[in-house]
C-alpha cells in the first residue's frame, strides 16, 4: 500500500470523502484489514466505501466481520463500565472512565471501538479498587503475574485485568508514564473535573471534555508517536463540538506542551492541512516492520548496544502492561518471565 492508497482508505473518512471499490487494488486487501483491526476503524472505512449492496467481496465481507466483532466487544464493554462505576460508588471509589471508555458512555451517535476499558483512580484507593475487582471475577489476564497490586514504582497502570465475560481492563493509577512527565500534570485534575453521565440508573463518572482530549493528544502523540493509526483524528472531531471552555482547553494543553500539537489536529481535521504532518503512513508501517523484523543474534548478543537493545525487547511488553513489574524482583517468578520471553524472542528469530 503506498501513501496516497493509505490516505484515501484512512484518512478520507475524516472529511467525508468516499472511495470507490472498484478503484482499490485487491493485492491490499489484506494490508487493509490488518491495518483496520489495528487502528480499530472498520466501520469508518466501510461506511466510507462506494459498492454495490450484497456484493461478495473479501474485503467488505473482512471490514463487516471486524464491524460485527467490535460492537460485540462493546456491548460487553457497556455492560462492564455499568458494573465496575456501580461496584466503585457503592464503596467510594474516587475513579473516572479514560478515553474510549469514556467516549462511549458520552456519545449515542459516535462509536468508539476499544479493545478493553481504562479507567482511573487515585493511587491511595488502587489497593481497595483492585480487591473489589476481584470480587465480581476479575483477575490478571496473565497467569504469571504477582496476585497483587503492589508494584507500582515504575509504572502509571496496573496489568490487563481480565474476567470470564470477556471483559478487558486497565486500572491506571496517575495518566501519563514518568518517563515522558515525572510528575503526571492532569492526574489530579482528571479526578475532580469529571462529568456525572446516568445510565440504567447509575452514575459513570468520566473524563470532562478538556481533559479527554488532552489525554487522547498525549496518547497519540507522545506515548504512540503516532503509531497506533488516525483513530485519534476521529475522536477529537467528535469532542471538539462539546468544549465548553476553548481557553480552558488551551491552558491545559500548555501546561502539558501539546498546544501545538492541537492546533495541527484542528487544521487537519477543518481540510487546512491535508497532507500527512503526523506521519501516520511511515509511522504505521514502521511499527508493522518492527513488529515482523526481529534483530539479529550477533547484534543483540555481540555489542554493548545490541544487549542493551536485547533488555528492552525483552522488557518492552511487560513496561507496557505492567506485568513484569507487578512481580517483584526478588521472587523466581520475575527471572522465570524473563526466561520465558528469552525463549519466544529465539523462537521468532528462528522463524525468521
Amino acid at each position: 500500500m503506498n501513501k496516497r492508497e493509505f490516505s484515501n482508505i484512512f484518512i478520507n473518512p475524516l472529511y467525508g470523502e468516499k472511495s470507490h471499490l472498484n478503484k482499490i487494488d485487491t493485492d491490499i486487501y489484506d494490508e487493509i484489514l490488518d491495518l483496520s483491526d489495528r487502528f480499530l476503524i472498520s466501520s469508518q472505512i466501510l461506511n466510507n466505501l462506494i459498492y454495490k449492496k450484497g456484493l461478495q467481496n473479501a474485503l467488505i465481507d473482512g471490514l463487516k466481520e471486524q464491524s460485527n466483532i467490535s460492537n460485540l466487544k462493546n456491548l460487553i464493554n457497556k455492560k462492564e463500565v455499568l458494573k465496575i462505576a456501580d461496584l466503585f460508588n457503592k464503596n467510594e471509589i474516587k475513579y473516572v472512565f479514560l478515553k474510549g471508555s469514556a467516549i462511549n458512555v458520552m456519545s449515542n451517535k459516535y462509536v468508539r471501538y476499544s479493545r478493553d476499558l481504562d479507567v482511573l483512580v487515585n493511587e491511595s484507593s488502587l489497593s481497595k479498587a483492585y480487591e473489589l475487582l476481584k470480587g465480581i471475577g476479575y483477575k490478571y489476564l496473565n497467569p504469571l503475574v504477582s496476585d497483587s497490586s503492589e508494584f507500582t514504582k515504575h509504572s502509571y497502570h496496573l496489568p490487563v485485568l481480565s474476567n470470564d465475560d470477556g471483559g478487558l481492563l486497565e486500572i491506571h493509577f496517575r495518566v501519563t508514564d514518568r518517563l515522558i512527565y515525572q510528575e503526571c500534570p492532569i492526574t489530579e485534575s482528571m479526578l475532580n473535573q469529571i462529568i456525572k453521565v446516568n445510565k440504567n440508573g447509575i452514575n459513570i463518572n468520566i473524563s470532562d471534555t478538556n481533559h479527554l482530549i488532552a489525554h487522547i493528544i498525549y496518547h497519540a502523540a507522545l506515548h504512540h508517536k503516532f503509531d497506533m493509526g488516525p483513530v485519534f483524528l476521529y475522536d477529537i472531531k467528535y469532542l471538539i463540538n462539546k468544549i465548553n471552555s476553548k481557553k480552558d482547553l488551551l491552558d491545559l494543553l500548555q501546561k502539558m506542551n501539546l498546544d501545538k500539537i492541537y492546533k495541527d489536529i484542528c487544521g487537519f481535521i477543518d481540510g487546512k492541512r491535508k497532507t500527512d504532518i503526523f506521519n501516520l503512513y511511515e509511522m504505521s508501517n514502521l511499527k508493522e516492520k518492527n513488529k515482523r523484523e526481529p534483530k539479529r543474534f550477533n547484534y543483540l548478543l555481540l555489542t554493548k548496544k545490541g544487549r542493551s537493545d536485547f533488555l528492552n525487547i525483552i522488557l518492552r511488553r511487560f513496561t507496557k502492561n505492567e506485568d513484569l513489574y507487578q512481580t517483584s524482583k526478588y521472587s523466581i517468578k520475575f527471572y522465570f518471565i524473563l526466561l520465558i520471553e528469552f525463549k519466544n524472542h529465539c523462537l521468532r528469530l528462528r522463524k525468521s
